[in-house]
């Protein structure tokens, strides 16, 4: 028969096992969701120099006429107002790249000119420590 402090002690051990259960459990599940696309995903580099193998699995992703219809639905569906934020969103990360291309080359323009001058000033000292 158990005494009380052992019991107490199986209740705390079983608590301390629940959130691994948890977590056990979701990662099983997110394993059900990942790994049939990491498989998939696995199988296309390898065929991505095979034509014909590539050619194989085409009907899995071909077009259905209705498909084309609900897509160009939805392309064409969306109000200018969305596109104009889209182009907006486009352009102000267009300026955004340039702004930090511009300051890398500005950058290492500067490092480039300090580092002659140091060793300007260095074969300088050297020629006039000589005399």
């Amino acid at each position: 028969m158990l005494t009380a402090s052992e019991v107490a002690l199986r209740k705390a051990r079983s608590h301390k096992a629940t959130p691994a259960l948890i977590l056990a459990a979701a990662l099983a599940g997110a394993a059900v969701v990942v790994v049939p696309r990491g498989l998939e995903a696995q199988a296309l580099l390898i065929q991505r120099n095979e034509p014909v193998r590539v050619a194989d699995r085409a009907p899995q992703w071909s077009f259905t006429p209705e498909r084309v219809e609900r897509e160009l639905a939805i392309a064409t569906g969306a109000s200018d107002a969305e596109l104009g934020f889209w182009v907006l969103g486009a352009l102000l990360n267009v300026f955004g790249f340039v702004a930090a291309l511009k300051s890398a080359a500005e950058n290492a323009t500067l490092r480039a000119v300090r580092h002659r001058k140091a060793r300007r000033q260095l074969r300088f000292a050297a020629m006039t420590a000589r005399g």
